[in-house]
């Protein structure tokens, strides 16, 4: 517990974006609204192959995406097209 007391005193601070647009694809700070997609992706056999494991309880990711809407070393982007369709994620 000591040593991750020292560790997490020196995580950076993120600044959060609310949107970062790009010409083709639009990255959204994510928020429980996106939970369904989230856990879709991520318990999909095919499309979490390079994630790491979860269970599917839809309540346990509104959980997690409410405790990182209060953190601030870490930012999570929904990534869309442009016409709002969300693609895929990124977490910084």
């Amino acid at each position: 517990m000591w040593a991750w007391a020292i560790i997490s005193s020196h995580l950076p601070n993120i600044r959060k974006a609310k949107k970062v647009l790009g010409r083709t694809l639009v990255y959204r700070d994510a928020n429980i609204n996106d939970a369904a997609f989230i856990l879709e992706l991520r318990t999909s056999s095919k499309k979490s192959r390079y994630l790491s494991a979860t269970n599917a309880d839809i309540e346990q990711q509104k959980a997690w995406l409410n405790h990182y809407a209060a953190q601030s070393d870490q930012a999570y982007f929904i990534i869309e097209g442009m016409e709002g369709q969300p693609l895929g994620t990124v977490r910084l």
